[in-house]
């Protein structure tokens, strides 16, 4: 059974009326109490099928739902919330900005930066959860990306290691070129950090030699053994830097 107002396809709470007509009538005497229009003026039945229906097919924005859920009591939705709306949504037709970032998705075209509430959103879905390996690279390549680079002869370097090198060579009347060649290892690429044109030789400046730059130094000198390739940890950089 059903709702006796025209329309209204809600189950009957009362009097033949469902819980939300009934208690209209209940309090106003009038189930179209809340639809009326300015200046208290009525709607015509007509007007209010046509209303309905437009808000029964319509689907809220992502950023509107995003809102709503941070702030009922600034959570995130639960897994239960999240199927429900997802099983409520299947189907219908999508917003005017779903469909056009969508579309811009598929041309390659860079979204535009996320609001304050998808960040806050965000945060708040990922807060606790275990990052996998390539997730947390990502992140530390932005953080190094979005950092300042240091300066030394109007060349920006990647570490302040790189700097304290250059500056040694230079010390030491040893002419130097930044980064002057790409090297393809076939799984990988290398670059190596500086080239000294008169010892025809590369030379590599590491804070920590981790194991896969190890492995990568290793991989670059089987390949090109006539490619002399000399690793500058910090031991070496601060005994180049006392002579």
């Amino acid at each position: 059974m059903i709702c006796s107002e025209e329309g209204c396809s809600r189950s009957i709470y009362g009097n033949g009326l469902c819980n939300m007509h009934y208690q209209r009538m209940r309090r106003h005497g009038d189930t179209l109490k809340r639809e009326r229009g300015m200046f208290g003026r009525k709607h015509s039945q007509e007007t209010i099928i046509k209303m309905r229906a437009a808000a029964l097919g319509r689907v809220a924005s992502p950023e509107a739902r995003r809102n709503m859920s941070l702030v009922r009591k600034g959570k995130a939705n639960t897994p239960s919330q999240k199927l429900k709306i997802s099983l409520a949504l299947r189907g219908r037709p999508k917003t005017a900005t779903h469909v056009a970032n969508a579309a811009a998705s598929q041309r390659g075209i860079k979204r535009p930066p996320l609001s304050y509430a998808r960040k806050l959103f965000l945060s708040q879905l990922f807060k606790g959860k275990p990052r996998s390996s390539e997730i947390a690279a990502k992140i530390l390549f932005n953080r190094w990306r979005n950092r300042k680079h240091p300066e030394y002869a109007g060349i920006k370097f990647r570490s302040s290691y790189e700097v304290r090198l250059a500056k040694a060579f230079d010390a030491h009347g040893i002419r130097w070129l930044y980064e002057p060649k790409r090297f393809n290892l076939g799984s990988c690429s290398y670059l190596p950090d500086f080239y000294l044109p008169k010892l025809k030789s590369y030379w590599e400046a590491k804070g920590y030699f981790a194991p896969e730059s190890q492995a990568k130094v290793g991989l670059f000198r089987t390949l090109h053994p006539d490619k002399p390739l000399i690793v500058a940890t910090k031991r070496v950089i601060e005994m180049m830097e006392q002579r």
